[in-house]
């Protein structure tokens, strides 16, 4: 494996172990007392180190080991964790972050300083001085000649030898490149004598899950002990002491503190690069198209053989669809574990008291949309404790608790993927943001007054939107709301807001759970073909023209109890009109938003699973449409957008 490799593994690895100490830091705060997190977070402290002295990382195994010994004190109860001590060790996290990220081109900045950040982290003054062990005389029988006359000529000279039985985790992956990175490891300490099985068998992968290296070294066993024990799939090491008696082989016992040191790990993943499952998924998605005219050929022709070679083709490609959308998804959980700590310094920079609550952190959603919600989520969680959540003085003169609650939620909703931000806050003044409008150019006051409340509140999405009355270093510049419709819209998903003046804003992000299969209900509007994502249709309904009426200037329709306005998309699409309307009308009722709205059709065509492809760069900006796919006859269809049909 090339270095390249090894640099890339240890910046994954890496920054799961940062985002460990940020989140337990975080716990640990709440809970001071809680021993458990204090040694998970020693864990993740005394692993990244390791991981940074065998990369050659100097500074991140220092500032490591520093954070190491002030948890240690924790641990041992000679310290409580109060506020400051937290807030010194995440600034340490900062700076960790920080040169592991210049890390990438396998050089740590120098520039970065980390001495003021040790300075603020407590230890006992003997904190960094290892523990001494006796050294058992002992010699193995299996050595050679020559690497017994160098042990004992290294013991003579005052130097340690060890044997250390490494045995790696059942399964592991690289197994070669575990055992390099032992040997990298124990070569920082001193001279590697013998190994068996041989090198070039560790090199080929010819062993088991065991082997065992024969090192002479000025270090105590207990630095080798720490060194191989951080590397990751190895489940356990042996640490046994050896002496060079000339002409001599004889075995010691292992001394009762090293005999037997064993780390059991979690399982870990295949790492697997995202671009190998975009590939992946388009061959899939490839495969879905020439499923979907074979069952058109095979209804074409009218032949039972094809027809039960195609059901077949079909169970078995919905099988291997399932399982590489399985392998795409992923818990948002990692984007929502970085916001703790984001609302933590934010409440104390605007000098709020927040209770920040996630829930729903294990709902999956594709990697790629994962991926890209991060910043659309910021720009939400800091405009609710920016402009929503008051401060503790206003919040009690108006007989709220002085502390405010902030919720992040995520649940599945059918095909959809929901994301609540949910405040207790000051809610949004739809009068105030119609009078902005109209202050603006946006609106005239007879719109502004014609205006609801839903109507008033998608007026936030436009571009440079502000009713902020101060522009402050965290919101108020109107480059916030509009960058999240746009984004989310990107993504195929739609972005609602529902407030209460004085009660609270709940802003609500709908993704689709995949960007690549669609399962569409297709339908005719005039001679074109189009699919409407099922995941926001509601029910379809058969009606008479003069069923239809006309509410407020535009045309309506009576569904469960309620009046619903209806698009007749053969004017919203600009499609020719027959000279003699039908008098039967096809309704597709639809969410959009909060709200329903029927779609007038000429024809439902029934539900299919589409491919989704982008409609590129030239059409991009398409009104009332999101994409494209490819039909089992070979032409394209148009996927409607239901949320920008005027």
């Amino acid at each position: 494996m090339e270095m390249s490799q090894y640099l890339e593994m240890f910046m994954e690895e890496a920054k799961e172990h940062i985002q460990t100490l940020n989140t337990s830091l975080l716990y640990l705060e709440q809970n001071p007392h809680d021993k458990e997190v204090v040694g998970e977070l020693f864990r993740a402290a005394h692993t990244l180190k390791g991981m940074a002295a065998t990369m050659g990382f100097e500074r991140t195994a220092q500032l490591t080991h520093r954070m190491e010994s002030s948890l240690d004190l924790v641990r041992q109860d000679k310290l409580t964790p109060d506020s400051n001590f937290i807030t010194a060790l995440l600034r340490a996290v900062d700076v960790l972050e920080e040169l592991v990220e210049s890390a990438a081109d396998g050089q740590e900045d120098q520039s970065l300083s980390i001495e003021p950040i040790m300075a603020a982290l407590p230890v006992l003054a003997d904190a960094t001085q290892p523990a001494k062990m006796e050294v058992a005389a002992a010699a193995i029988s299996e050595l050679d000649e020559h690497a017994r006359l160098v042990l004992d000529a290294a013991v003579k000279q005052g130097m340690r030898g060890y044997r250390l039985d490494v045995r790696l985790a059942p399964g592991a992956l690289l197994k070669s490149a575990r055992a390099y990175m032992v040997f990298q490891r124990l070569e920082q300490h001193g001279e590697i004598i013998h190994a068996e099985p041989g090198v070039p068998d560790l090199e080929e992968e010819r062993f088991d899950d065991e082997f065992s290296l024969w090192v002479i070294t000025d270090s105590s066993g207990e630095a080798l002990q720490d060194e191989v024990e951080n590397i990751v799939d190895v489940r356990e090491v042996t640490v046994v002491p050896l002496a060079g008696v000339a002409g001599q082989t004889t075995l010691a016992e292992p001394s009762q503190e090293l005999a037997h040191v064993a780390r059991l790990r979690t399982g870990k993943s295949v790492r697997v690069d995202i671009s190998r499952l975009d590939r992946l998924m388009n061959l899939v998605s490839e495969l879905v198209i020439t499923r979907t005219r074979l069952t058109q050929i095979s209804r074409d022709l009218g032949s039972t053989v094809l027809a039960d070679t195609t059901a077949s083709l079909n169970r078995i490609l919905l099988e291997l669809q399932d399982e590489v959308m399985q392998v795409r998804m992923v818990a948002v959980e990692q984007i929502f574990n970085r916001f703790p700590r984001m609302i933590r310094d934010l409440s104390q920079q605007l000098g709020k008291e927040v209770d920040f609550i996630i829930s729903g952190q294990e709902t999956e959603l594709d990697r790629t949309i994962v991926d890209e919600i991060g910043e659309p989520l910021i720009h939400l969680l800091r405009n609710a404790l920016d402009h929503g959540i008051e401060a503790p003085a206003e919040r009690e003169r108006v007989g709220k608790p002085a502390v405010g609650q902030l919720r992040l939620s995520a649940y599945h909703r059918g095909e959809s993927v929901f994301i609540e931000v949910q405040d207790d806050g000051r809610g949004i003044d739809a009068t105030r943001v119609k009078q902005k409008a109209v202050e603006r150019g946006l609106l005239t006051e007879d719109e502004a007054n014609a205006l609801d409340d839903e109507g008033a509140y998608k007026l936030l999405f436009q571009s440079g939107f502000s009713t902020a009355e101060q522009v402050s270093d965290v919101s108020g510049r109107g480059v916030g709301l509009d960058a999240v419709a746009s984004k989310i819209a990107s993504l195929g998903g739609r972005t609602l807001i529902h407030s209460e003046l004085g009660v609270g804003t709940t802003f609500t992000i709908v993704l689709p759970l995949t960007l690549a299969i669609m399962a569409t209900l297709q339908v005719r509007v005039g001679d074109e073909r189009y699919a409407i994502p099922l995941s926001v249709v509601d029910q379809t309904a058969l009606l008479k023209r003069r069923d239809l009426t006309i509410v407020q200037h535009r045309l309506s329709m009576s569904y469960q109890g309620q009046t619903i306005p209806v698009v007749d998309l053969r004017q919203a699409l600009e499609v020719d009109a027959p000279n003699s309307p039908a008098e039967d009308v096809y309704i597709v009722v639809v969410y959009r938003g909060r709200r329903l709205l029927g779609l007038m059709v000429d024809e439902l065509l029934g539900q299919e699973e589409v491919v989704v492809k982008p409609l590129g760069p030239f059409v991009d900006r398409c009104p009332g449409v999101s994409g494209a796919t490819i039909l089992g006859d070979g032409s394209i269809a148009l996927i409607l957008d239901v949320m920008s049909i005027v």
